[in-house]
């Protein structure tokens, strides 16, 4: 094999390697156990998906007060999702719900491939529920002390059906890392 070709090859290998790496994918094919962001989404934007989560977050609100019902996610959410949503509802217990209102914050896109592949870009954000109250059934605050008033929570669109530049949730995940909203 020729100088020139073996250079060639070993470039190769070694740029490969380097967006493997680079990637954040972990040897035993598992996520990374903080999102790994990336810079090669450009559209939709941040902008594009906070917003679409704002939307989002606001049915959520008053689906947990109880003004709310999974049918009301229909225009922000995709229809598997919703129907995912609507079949959580049935098995749901509703006597306690939440008053006030969420906020999001640490907005940050991250490779959704990396997470499960559940729609064309990701978003991870923190929710924080500190200015929202548990009430119970009969409309009491709950004694109930939250385990975590901030949430990271992971959150998957693809473009609407509607409008592509609009962006629907296809999932959304939290998980149980301690630190990443603190």
């Amino acid at each position: 094999m020729g100088e020139s070709r073996r250079r060639r090859r070993w470039t190769a290998l070694a740029l490969f390697s380097f967006a493997l790496l680079a990637s954040g994918c972990a040897v035993n094919g598992m996520p990374p156990s903080s999102p790994a962001t990336t810079s090669t989404v450009s559209t939709p934007s941040i902008n594009d998906a906070t917003e679409a989560f704002t939307r989002f977050n606001s049915v959520l609100d008053g689906y947990y007060s109880g003004t709310a019902v999974a049918d009301d996610f229909a225009p922000v959410a995709t229809s598997g999702f919703l129907n995912e949503l609507r079949e959580a509802e049935k098995n749901s217990d509703r006597r306690t719900r939440t008053v006030g209102v969420s906020t999001f914050d640490s907005e940050k896109l991250v490779d959704p491939t990396q997470w499960g592949g559940f729609g064309e870009l990701a978003l991870v954000v923190c929710r924080d529920v500190s200015k929202t109250q548990l009430i119970d059934e009969h409309g009491n605050p709950s004694t109930t002390k939250r385990a975590r008033t901030r949430i990271p929570m992971i959150v998957f669109f693809e473009p609407g059906a509607a409008s592509q530049s609009e962006l629907v949730v296809t999932k959304v995940e939290q998980w149980n890392e301690t630190d990443y909203c603190s």
